[in-house]
């Protein structure tokens, strides 16, 4: 009765040990089919939906893969947060990120590259409203005001050429007299500056001191022209000198519209008034239907249109054109 009891007790832990390693050899065969090549073992569809090895790389190659979530939209999608000692994109692998630009900047400068890695000012000057270069306080009347020389291979005004091919300059003239002069082939623009003839001095009687002639008014600008035409203009005189002086003469350019420089007023004495100047004019030049500007140039020397001294003889006018 006692051998029996052992040789049950025994049988029954052989089934036990069979069961045991039936049931690890089904899982292990499951585990190869899901990390080995499919083979012939496919999915009816022929197309495996598991993962696969490439030696020691595994890998999927059907849809996306998502960590966090069942419903990826890349190739692969995390929900939650990714640690890693590297970030590679596109071949190129960093380690950390870069820090970045360093510098700084003042109110309204436009900034600039100082350095590979480094911002600071640049020369411009943006208030919101106005563009200075090279100042901090570009004029409220100027969209762009430059401190300094610009130089240019054009310049348009409303759409008028004014610079290359409008104006360059390859010549000039200094008009002390005659009538008119006729325009260059080829020119479109001239540039001038135009002087009123200056007063004459006075000379003063017995104790009065004489004072010398008042020089002329000076007006500089642009005219719009076009070649072989002719100009008309005018050149003021000196005025007369001795006594009470004599008051220089205007000069004129042009006829519409026309351009008048007033001449300088004599300069009389202590005991008798100055003498009446030459008729002022126009003060700026119309050389468009809806533009003026005036002072652009003016090199003249002062030996022109300046005033005489005591009882001297005020100098004529002067018609300076560049074209």
């Amino acid at each position: 009765m006692k051998f029996k009891s052992v040789r049950f007790f025994i049988s029954s832990n052989l089934k036990v040990l069979f069961l045991s390693i039936a049931i690890g050899l089904f899982t292990c065969a499951i585990s190869i089919f899901a990390f080995s090549s499919p083979g012939s073992n496919q999915p009816p569809n022929g197309t495996p939906t598991f993962w696969l090895l490439n030696g020691t790389s595994m890998y999927y190659s059907n849809g996306n893969v998502g960590i966090g979530t069942n419903n990826p939209n890349q190739k692969l999608e995390v929900a939650g947060n990714v640690s890693s000692t590297n970030f590679c994109l596109g071949g190129t692998c960093i380690s950390s990120w870069s820090s970045g630009l360093n510098g700084g900047g003042t109110l309204n400068y436009v900034g600039k590259f100082t350095g590979s890695g480094t911002i600071g000012n640049s020369l411009l000057f943006d208030n919101g409203t106005n563009v200075g270069i090279g100042t901090a306080s570009p004029g409220a009347g100027y969209k762009l005001d430059v401190n300094g020389t610009v130089n240019a291979t054009g310049l348009s005004i409303n759409g008028t050429a004014v610079g290359g091919a409008g104006f360059k300059p390859t010549g000039s003239v200094f008009l002390t007299s005659g009538t008119s002069w006729t325009v260059p082939a080829g020119t479109t623009w001239i540039q001038f500056a135009l002087t009123g003839a200056g007063g004459g001095g006075g000379s003063g009687m017995s104790d009065c001191s004489g004072y010398a002639g008042l020089p002329g008014m000076t007006i500089s600008g642009w005219y719009n022209v076009s070649g072989f035409s002719t100009i008309s203009y005018s050149i003021g005189a000196g005025g007369s000198g001795g006594g009470g002086g004599g008051g220089g003469g205007q000069s004129t350019l042009g006829t519409s519209p026309q351009v008048a420089a007033g001449g300088g007023h004599a300069g009389g004495s202590e005991c008798v008034a100055y003498g009446g100047g030459g008729a002022g004019g126009a003060t700026s030049v119309s050389y468009n239907a809806t533009t003026t500007i005036t002072g652009i140039y003016t090199s003249l020397s002062t030996s022109y249109g300046a005033g005489g001294g005591v009882g001297a003889v005020g100098k004529p006018g002067l018609l300076e054109i560049v074209y």
